[in-house]
């Protein structure tokens, strides 16, 4: 009995001196793997969420015992295939990277309805849609006059036409339109029986009043800026002079700055880019004031670009200058980021980033804060493990296939199967790329894992623009009916509480500018 009590002893000792340091090892993330040296690897971990929440998850075939939002733990490094099922919606099917004392963090991931379910918002088919980009409302059209026009409050769910079919107006044709983003205020040039004119409107007025601004902006303006919240106040390009129009005055003040190429709004200021590339900040009265932008290698890259300019700017130190032929450079390194084909520009909601696009493929902007002393290479380059963190943090994707020796560091092709893309918007706070590609949209993931492919969402009118808010998650479009239709992309419950929508029209209204009266 002392005996068989001694074996019992020592092999407990022999089961708690292996199995503790086991445990403890566990704990901290270690496991036994064949074939390792000394046999313990430690172990990395998959953390995801979904919306809606609530989805099944598939390791392999193996299916886990939570619903999203969860962390997977205790994984070996290597590449495992996630599977993310909910009932109703189409399922999310990933090849996922596993590292060694790394979490992969998948989050925010967008579970599309099954089938995908547009709803039509007007009953007359129409031909045409104008984008009031940042604010609630649309223009659509059944025909070219201004008559044929009606503006629809999305968020109201009102619609209206835009002139009285008794208006001087209304039989006028539009020829051309410019808008700004946040603003409801149209300038429009349409031709009309006295001739070509230049008209002002406010859409978001009832009735809207035109103002007649022929006289004062030239017939065709290379440029024409307002700040979102000076709404009577404009600012005008023409072969170099830039002129500034009090709209409520009917007043002009003409060579504002002489030598102009290019115009960009940031908030309440304007900014001018000059023949010199010398940069000028130009507030609401016209005063102009330098901006001190010297790094050399920025003004050479500047003063490569050919032909007329676009400004995209995200605060007063990041902007984005884009080329009539394409060429694109940014105010950070390393600064001339392609020589053509560049057909805009869309920073991210925190600045952080940019997309680009080009006809057949759309770019991931991310500028570097300085340049390698000594070297043509960004401090991100310089750091290799900064690369792989930023990697990570795009959940491992492989830029392989989409990227040439040419590329330059800050700019990496996502998405190089296009036709013909013409518009590109972040949505869902920058998590996914919503673009149009001919005469269709498409949901692109924002590379989370491997290469992620585009969604098929709708297909629209003719060639006509879609309008995204990404604060409502809602595409507007025309489908291939006419149909003004709408498409929830992110579930509304998901989504922010709509403040600066429900405030859009009172920051309108704050102004206290007055319309001239008797305008035609």
């Amino acid at each position: 009995m002392m005996r068989f009590r001694k074996i019992l002893f020592y092999t407990l000792v022999a089961v708690y001196l292996v199995l503790c340091p086991l445990t403890i090892l566990y704990a901290l993330g270690y496991v036994l793997k064949p074939g390792t040296e000394h046999g313990i690897t430690r172990t990395g971990v998959i953390s995801i969420s979904t919306v809606p929440p609530g989805a099944t998850v598939y390791v392999g075939r193996s299916r886990y015992t939570e619903v999203t939002p969860t962390i997977l733990h205790d994984l070996l490094p290597g590449s495992y295939e996630i599977t993310l099922w909910l009932k109703g919606h189409a399922s999310w099917i990933r090849r996922v990277p596993v590292e060694s004392k790394q979490a992969t963090v998948l989050e925010r991931i967008l579970l599309l309805p099954d089938p995908l379910t547009s709803r039509r918002l007007l009953l007359t088919a129409f031909d045409q849609l104008i984008p009031l980009p940042g604010s609630p409302l649309l223009v659509v059209g059944d025909g070219p006059r201004l008559g044929d026009l009606r503006v629809y409050h999305w968020k109201q769910q009102e619609e209206r036409l835009l002139v009285a079919s008794d208006s001087p107006w209304a039989s006028a044709r539009l020829l051309n339109v410019w808008t700004m983003p946040k603003s409801t205020v149209v300038l429009a040039r349409v031709d009309t029986r006295n001739g070509v004119r230049m008209l002002w409107f406010d859409a978001k007025d009832k009735p809207v009043q035109f103002i007649d601004l022929s006289d004062l902006i030239p017939d065709r303006p290379d440029m024409v800026m307002w700040h979102a919240g000076e709404r009577y106040r404009l600012f005008a390009l023409r072969e170099g002079r830039v002129s500034r129009i009090d709209v409520a005055k009917r007043a002009v003040v003409p060579n504002v700055l002489d030598g102009a190429r290019a115009l960009g709004v940031i908030g309440r200021s304007l900014y001018v880019l000059t023949e010199e590339s010398a940069l000028f900040r130009v507030d609401a009265e016209g005063r102009a004031k330098a901006v001190g932008m010297e790094e050399p290698a920025f003004m050479r890259a500047l003063r490569g670009l050919r032909g007329s300019i676009e400004i995209v700017a995200a605060t007063d130190e990041l902007m984005a200058f884009r080329a009539e032929g394409g060429g694109l450079v940014v105010s950070r390194p390393p600064y001339r980021l392609t020589e053509q084909g560049i057909r805009g520009v869309q920073w991210s909601e925190d600045h952080d980033l940019a997309l680009c696009w080009q006809r057949d493929r759309i770019g991931l902007i991310e500028p570097a804060q300085e340049l390698v002393p000594g070297t043509t290479a960004t401090a991100q380059e310089g750091d290799q493990d900064a690369v792989l963190r930023a990697r990570r943090v795009l959940g491992g994707f492989d830029i392989a296939g989409f990227d040439s020796p040419e590329t330059p560091a800050g700019l990496t092709w996502i998405y190089a199967n296009g036709h013909a893309i013409e518009q590109v918007f972040w949505a869902y706070h920058d998590a996914y790329i919503l673009f149009r590609d001919d005469d269709q949209v498409f949901l692109l993931e924002r590379p989370l894992v491997g290469a992620p492919r585009p969604i098929p969402m709708v297909r629209i009118h003719r060639h006509t623009e879609i309008a995204y808010n990404d604060e409502a998650g809602t595409l507007y479009y025309l489908d291939p009916e006419g149909w003004l239709s709408s498409l929830q992309v992110v579930p509304r419950w998901e989504l922010l509480p709509l403040s600066s929508l429900r405030s859009f029209d009172a920051h309108a209204e704050a102004h206290t500018d007055e319309l001239p009266r008797g305008t035609p």
